[in-house]
């Protein structure tokens, strides 16, 4: 499955990243909403389709 990840915290980002890749999925990586959505739309007009799920986790 490919997934895309917007992330932009660096070492949270790379974590998630080498979990969902450890366990076989194809992972590219946003570090922003902007960049996020152009892989989206850019990606979804392709062959290439995302697995879509929506994280929000908001820590203080």
């Amino acid at each position: 499955m490919r997934i895309l990840l917007v992330e932009d915290e660096e070492k949270l980002a790379a974590y998630v990243k080498a979990g969902l890749e450890q366990n076989g999925h194809i992972v590219d990586r946003s570090g922003d909403g902007q960049n996020g959505l152009f892989y989206a739309v850019v990606y979804k007009t392709t062959s290439y389709y995302y697995y879509s799920r929506c994280f929000n986790i908001i820590a203080n």
